[in-house]
């Protein structure tokens, strides 16, 4: 794809979301490659480098709150425009942020979830492998589990609606993201990041059975 498609395709997916001169001083051609530098919220921002072999630390930026996209990558045109938006969210002045919890608790489940099956299928493993380890952490059988995503829940009503947290949860120990999880004091967090430990366990290769603590 040449420089100018790829310019492109760049203003076009800024064209979704407000501009401010911060989020255009951040787009940058490196190497052939057209590249943003994009605010991300630090739970993510790792997240999103496993996932996707275009998106990395960003270059000469704060990296715990800023990645590089790769306009031109694996990750697709739908991700990229997700990030930018998030971004610019982001940083647009004189608005007031959530708070790291606050923006959990406000997450689709839709929106997060085939994050979580594409970064296992890069690794051969599968979505069954991952609504497996979900509705052992939750208790949601397949139906429930793929109601909740159609119904566009958001992070707190997935986790406050579940039928019952697995009792072994408590077992599930180790770094997610930079974080232990068994440190974690906020409830709702401490959920979250248990399913992206099993999930990071599976792309990690870890047999089943000692992912569900059997």
């Amino acid at each position: 794809m040449n420089g100018a498609i790829d310019i492109g395709i760049l203003h076009s997916l800024y064209n979704q979301a407000p501009k401010s001169e911060l989020s255009m001083q951040t787009v940058y051609e490196r190497n052939g490659k057209l590249r943003a530098n994009l605010k991300c919220k630090p739970f993510e921002a790792d997240f999103l480098r496993q996932a996707f072999e275009g998106v990395m630390p960003a270059y000469h930026m704060d990296k715990e709150h800023w990645n590089t996209a790769v306009i031109d990558s694996d990750a697709p045109v739908k991700e990229i425009k997700r990030q930018i938006a998030v971004s610019y969210d982001l940083i647009k002045p004189k608005e007031r942020k959530l708070m790291g919890s606050e923006r959990v608790c406000k997450m689709k489940v839709a929106a997060v979830y085939p994050l979580l099956v594409q970064k296992v299928e890069r690794k051969g493993r599968s979505k069954e492998e991952v609504d497996t380890v979900t509705c052992w952490l939750t208790g949601y059988d397949e139906w429930g589990l793929q109601s909740q995503i159609e119904k566009g829940v958001d992070y707190e009503t997935f986790f406050s609606e579940a039928p019952q947290i697995n009792p072994n949860a408590s077992k599930i120990t180790g770094v997610v993201c930079g974080i232990r999880v068994e440190d974690i004091d906020d409830p709702l967090i401490q959920k979250v990041r248990w399913l992206d430990k099993l999930v990071d366990e599976l792309a990690k290769g870890k047999p089943m059975e000692k992912i569900l603590r059997s």
